[in-house]
């Protein structure tokens, strides 16, 4: 299944047999996460966070997505994804077989504490601390 808006026209027509919907509620998002076995985010650019990886990993649904970007901070491999080499589709299809193996419960902890807004304030307040001296 992909959810949202299409970027580009012809990635959409790579995924034949795909289910596609239109951006949703946050809500039924959150609803379709919880219950999709990996979120599979083959990204083509270097994204600076990655806030489906994220949300995906508030759900409890593990991540298989290119090493490019923020991934390897957002995922945290082999406890709530992971990741394959840039464009390595092989790498990439088999990160998705091996997520389907992670503990959904201890995918959601690790987001918990890696990404949930306590810790990332806590850091912030870590960093500015460092820096006022």
């Amino acid at each position: 299944m992909v959810v949202g808006p299409s970027y580009d026209h012809g990635f959409r027509g790579s995924l034949s047999g795909a289910e596609f919907h239109e951006a949703l509620p946050r809500a039924r998002l959150r609803e379709l996460m919880a219950r999709s076995a990996v979120a599979l985010l083959p990204i083509r650019w270097d994204e600076p966070f990655g806030l489906v990886a994220a949300e995906a990993q508030m759900a409890g649904c593990p991540v298989a997505a290119y090493r490019r970007g923020a991934m390897p901070e957002v995922v945290e491999e082999g406890v709530s994804g992971y990741l394959a080499t840039p464009d390595a589709v092989e790498e990439l299809a088999e990160a998705a077989r091996k997520a389907l193996s992670l503990d959904r419960r201890a995918v959601r902890m690790s987001a918990l504490r890696r990404l949930g807004i306590a810790p990332m304030l806590d850091a912030y307040e870590s960093a500015l601390r460092s820096v006022a001296g």
